[in-house]
């Protein structure tokens, strides 16, 4: 009692007790003096009429105490949600009959937490892709439309990074570059980017782990880069030397930052045998306003990303007005550009609508006739 009036747990309790003061609508902890002070009364003044009821009649009160403790409800959501859910519960409740209580909830909250560790060693996977009409990157599983940037493959491992786990995604992701090979042999990937915004730490097996799938990546001429990395996971990533070995060019705060870097990259190391041109004319245009492009300058290209129709991406170069291509040193862009060429990337390969006609006014038409359709 002196342990209830200061919000303490009870010495002694039992869930039958519970279930019966449930049952007759306590809603207080003052139904526990109540029910002292009646058994007290009932010792003195009713004990010679308790003394001949049958030993059946109080297993059944108790019987029906723990009825009211099981709920088939419960248990019916508990599989609707996750089949595991329910298999833990059966655990919990046939550990209780066959050890007792104490032994029973040990055992469920034992394989509860194997349970959460075999989910975190063996979590969902994603390679992301641009949707149009869509913000954002996503799974390309979930969006059949996806569209990825030919060469760079996005992965997503959603679970923190740790000694039970890092094993795994080694596997997955060279099995992902593996994959995307296969799809586009034209195109192989040359950059591999781990999204890992699930981690704000590390530990040390993991950063090995890292560091072992960067050297397997450098085999195949494959760059690894980290994206959506926080402020405390770079931390301790200096503290494992792997910002060195990576590359702080490679590491981006966000997507988007990461993308332009790659286009920005690839603009200066295309696949061999790609055909390139020059334009020759000297038409100034302007760019199509139907198309509402946002443009953000990376060295001497300018990436303009917009989301209308059938486009997703809008890769278009600057050069000068006399045709020549701008330089790594030239200035920030002025008026007097023209776009050079247009190419649509779609998920795991690059079409090219159109080369890179001399006559500016032939992109505006093309851009267009694809935005009409």
């Amino acid at each position: 009692m002196a342990s209830g009036l200061v919000g303490g747990f009870p010495g002694s309790s039992s869930g039958s007790r519970t279930a019966l003061a449930l049952a007759n609508g306590a809603r207080t902890q003052l139904y526990s003096l109540v029910a002292a002070a009646v058994i007290v009364v009932v010792l003195f003044a009713a004990g010679p009429l308790l003394s001949q009821l049958p030993a059946a009649a109080l297993g059944a009160v108790v019987f029906y105490a723990a009825s009211k403790l099981v709920s088939l409800s419960e248990l019916v959501r508990l599989a609707r949600f996750r089949r595991r859910e329910l298999i833990l519960a059966a655990t919990a409740l046939v550990g209780t009959i066959t050890f007792g209580i104490l032994a029973g909830v040990g055992i469920a909250i034992a394989l509860s937490m194997l349970e959460m560790i075999q989910r975190l060693a063996r979590p969902h996977e994603a390679v992301l892709g641009r949707v149009p009409g869509l913000a954002g990157m996503h799974d390309v599983d979930d969006y059949p439309d996806a569209e990825c940037l030919p060469g760079l493959v996005v992965y997503r491992y959603d679970a923190p990074l740790f000694f039970a786990n890092i094993g795994d995604l080694r596997r997955r992701a060279l099995l992902a570059v593996e994959q995307e090979n296969a799809a586009d042999p034209k195109h192989p990937v040359r950059w591999f980017v781990l999204n890992v915004e699930a981690n704000v730490e590390i530990d040390i097996t993991a950063a090995d782990g890292l560091r072992d799938l960067h050297a397997d990546l450098a085999k195949q001429g494959v760059r690894l880069g980290l994206a959506r990395v926080k402020n405390d996971l770079r931390i301790a990533l200096e503290r494992a030397n792997l910002v060195e070995l990576i590359g702080a060019d490679m590491m981006f705060p966000t997507l988007p930052v990461m993308e332009q870097g790659y286009l920005a990259w690839a603009s200066e190391h295309p696949y061999p045998n790609t055909p390139t041109s020059a334009a020759t004319s000297t038409t100034v245009l302007d760019p199509p306003m139907s198309l509402d492009l946002r443009a953000e300058e990376v060295g001497s290209v300018v990436w303009c990303t917009g989301f209308s129709g059938n486009f997703s991406w809008l890769d278009l170069a600057l050069v000068d007005v006399d045709g020549q291509p701008r330089h790594e040193d030239a200035a920030a862009p002025a008026p007097g550009l023209w776009y050079l060429g247009l190419r649509w990337l779609v998920r795991r390969r690059s079409s090219i609508l159109f080369g890179f006609p001399d006559d500016a006014a032939t992109v505006a038409g093309a851009v267009r006739t694809y935005l009409d359709m």
